[in-house]
């Protein structure tokens, strides 16, 4: 595929050509300490919470994120649906239930869709979750739930031994009607795994935070296409100047990185 340059460069905001922009990988963080890799750039709000993360967007010039909750069980929905009702045009809010420890976690999720929550969040490494074949039938009521909500869900993927993206293949396979985002597109050793399980599976996309391979978004976009390609940050962890630069390097088309920047995204979002 022949790629054109673009207009827009994420080391000037500025000059983006009116491109929208939605980060679709970012935490909201009601306080941090000095260890915590996310402290610089909220100390430099000068606030916390959600009015934290609406900051760091406006300074970066991105026009929405995909918010996701302080917490690793249903627990956190509230507060995550707190921030995204303070500001509803900028913020998008993915909750998480834990499909283990969790009673009734299909009613967990409604409760968090009642909220204006809509999406998931999954982390099996901080969760505790091991991705072994009866694990993987526990998630089924979760997931079948999900599917039927069109709430899509996103797997923080890369990090052994049981984030990665060809154990996700099988839960793309079970659950062909729910839509899979692979958080950080597997990371530095196994993003040629996504690509491939992207590849494979219709309903898995791949979102861009945390590789550190340009050259690696690259070859997805050449493998699966511009439609399944999704930005986002990582941010407070990462540094959303930093990350956009890997997309602007790439000197996409527009069209290609309107949906990469912001449509992909958007399209997953149910009402």
């Amino acid at each position: 595929m022949q790629r054109g340059s673009s207009t827009w460069q994420a080391s000037d905001c500025d000059a983006r050509d009116q491109q929208l922009i939605v980060d679709a990988h970012t935490h909201l963080y009601p306080n941090a300490t000095e260890e915590d890799a996310a402290y610089n750039l909220l100390k430099s709000t000068g606030t916390t919470g959600g009015e934290a993360v609406v900051r760091l967007l406006d300074r970066f010039k991105i026009d929405k994120a995909v918010l996701f909750p302080p917490g690793l069980t249903s627990g956190a929905n509230s507060a995550l649906a707190d921030a995204v009702k303070r500001y509803p045009d900028r913020l998008i809010g993915f909750g998480t239930v834990h499909p283990l420890w969790e009673p009734e976690p299909s009613r967990r999720l409604d409760e968090a869709f009642s909220l204006g929550i809509r999406g998931l969040k999954i982390h099996p490494w901080l969760q505790g979750i091991t991705l072994s074949e009866g694990t993987q039938r526990r998630f089924e009521e979760l997931f079948n739930q999900a599917a039927r909500l069109r709430m899509p869900v996103i797997f923080h993927s890369g990090t052994p031994p049981d984030t990665q993206c060809l154990q996700y293949s099988v839960l793309a396979e079970m659950f062909p009607d729910m839509n899979l985002i692979y958080g950080h597109m597997g990371l530095g050793y196994f993003w040629r795994d996504a690509i491939r399980s992207a590849k494979i599976h219709d309903n898995v996309y791949l979102e861009t935070s945390g590789i550190q391979y340009p050259n690696a978004i690259r070859e997805a976009l050449d493998t699966v296409g511009a439609d399944k390609v999704i930005f986002g940050s990582d941010m407070p962890y990462l540094h959303p100047a930093v990350e956009m630069k890997k997309i602007s390097i790439l000197k996409l088309p527009q069209d290609e990185l309107e949906k990469v920047m912001a449509s992909n995204i958007l399209s997953l979002i149910p009402e």
